[in-house]
């Protein structure tokens, strides 16, 4: 299907236009670059974590609170270089109005702990370097508050 404007006879196929709004749709719940920082900001209701302590560089991952709020297994995803993410997240910030829940195990066995960040007053960050939940992390959930 094409639309038609009368100004300057100008086509604009409907599949272009649909695929674009769902491009910046989709991009409206991703973190946020920083290349001065090296390290991506959650959005609200966003979870980044990293596979190395310091809470930067480009292995990291963003879990959305308003797409899906539970991941049972870690096995089941990768980093960007390829490695399995179960037992291996070392760092996260977490985004405005957002409550993160983790599992030592999968299907949100075992130890677990949670860090809320209810206001937007800032991001909050936690590195596990020289902490017990380093590479221990095999289960998350993620909420909007």
């Amino acid at each position: 299907m094409i639309i038609s404007f009368k100004k300057g006879l100008v086509a604009i196929p409907l599949v272009i236009l649909v695929f674009s709004l769902i491009i910046s749709l989709s991009s409206s719940y991703a973190c946020r670059w920083d290349p001065i920082v090296n390290k991506c900001h959650p959005d609200n209701c966003e979870v980044v974590v990293y596979k190395h302590s310091g809470c930067n560089g480009n292995l990291y991952y963003a879990f959305n609170g308003n797409n899906q709020n539970e991941w049972r297994n870690l096995t089941n995803l990768t980093w960007p270089d390829g490695t399995n993410m179960n037992d291996s997240i070392s760092c996260y910030v977490v985004g405005c109005y957002t409550s993160f829940f983790y599992y030592e195990h999968t299907n949100f066995g075992g130890k677990n702990a949670k860090h809320e960040n209810p206001k937007c007053d800032n991001l909050m960050q936690k590195d596990f370097r020289n902490d017990w939940w380093n590479d221990k992390i095999s289960s998350l959930k993620v909420f909007c508050k």
